[in-house]
């Protein structure tokens, strides 16, 4: 994840990639709040690179 990037954001299509999920899936989870994201326009989006890595840790606790 460190080397992933520069940007302390991702695109949905970089997240998508790094979580192995569809982009509507990862869509539900920004509109849903599990993971936090923003839109920029109405067909940009922009994930805080943190976000996923607590969303993996998150993962990771409950199994």
């Amino acid at each position: 994840m460190e080397n992933y990037g520069k940007s302390e954001f991702l695109t949905l299509n970089e997240t998508c990639k790094l979580l192995k999920m569809s982009r509507p899936t990862v869509v539900k989870l920004i509109n849903a709040g599990v993971i936090k994201g923003f839109r920029i326009g109405k067909r940009l989006w922009r994930i805080p690179a943190a976000e996923i890595i607590n969303y993996n840790n998150m993962k990771t606790d409950i199994s």
